[in-house]
């Protein structure tokens, strides 16, 4: 059955992105998309209570250490804020989609949508679209109000239902050891590069951690056991790529 919305005069939808009414779109190109999303799109609805923290990312993909982008609709400052509380990579909800575009394989990453319940769902639709290119997971973070909900995201839970319900706590930035920093030096600015700088920086940390790395030599010295041997070859690769990324930065290298 085609969608139908509640106005009465054509002109963009209300409550249909961040600040309310979306100009650019018509009531009509509104509805066209949301009944794209509810009949083809791959998303999938959460419901976070509290400020997300650290723990938001393997809540929500527990199994695969995979990289994950942040689609913040409200802008590039919020961003900066969810990727300091969270440890995911973080952009604007265009800026995202367009990295989609340019990813290199066809095993996208998570993408996780901050205010899903309030993104342009013109926008949305084209996020959808580039997620299922590549194979990425989409998910929507909403607000337990439903009040504060759009008429998409309304829709989209009554006949999809709510796939998480996630009570997250305020945490503390993730500070990076200085090893780690001083071995891969500063995160890029493509997100894409930056999934995988974050990637080979956890797998950094975990090698250390597990190994009991305490020194100032990233990789600390020769491993002692053929499963750590195979493990630091996983990590010298994870971070080769990163290295390759900045041309082998003055300075810098694998293991000083």
């Amino acid at each position: 059955m085609p969608l139908r919305t509640n106005r009465t005069r054509p002109g963009a939808a209300r409550l249909d992105g961040p600040n309310g009414p979306v100009p650019r779109y018509t009531t009509r190109e509104v509805l066209r998309a949301r009944q794209e999303l509810v009949d083809r799109a791959g998303l999938e609805l959460a419901v976070v209570t509290g400020a997300p923290g650290p723990s938001l990312r393997e809540a929500l993909d527990p199994h695969r250490p995979g990289v994950a982008l942040l689609a913040a609709s409200n802008g590039s400052r919020w961003a900066r804020r969810f990727e300091g509380a969270t440890g995911i990579v973080c952009g604007t909800l265009g800026a995202v989609t367009e990295a989609l575009t340019h990813w290199p394989t066809t095993h996208g990453p998570l993408v996780v949508v901050e205010y899903g319940h309030r993104v342009a769902t013109v926008e949305l639709v084209e996020l959808s679209r580039r997620a299922a290119a590549v194979e990425s997971r989409v998910v929507l973070l909403a607000e337990p109000d439903r009040r504060r909900w759009s008429e998409t995201f309304a829709l989209l839970a009554q006949r999809r239902g709510i796939a998480h319900n996630l009570e997250c706590e305020p945490g503390a930035s993730r500070g990076l050891p200085p090893q780690v920093i001083a071995a891969l030096g500063a995160a890029p600015a493509s997100l894409v590069d930056r999934c995988r700088w974050r990637d080979a920086a956890q797998a950094l940390v975990t090698y250390r951690e597990r190994w009991k790395i305490a020194g100032d030599r990233p990789l600390g010295d020769a491993p002692m056991s053929r499963e750590q041997r195979a493990e630091r070859r996983r990590v010298e690769r994870s971070m080769a790529r990163v290295i390759g990324l900045a041309r082998e930065a003055p300075g810098r290298a694998l293991n000083r």
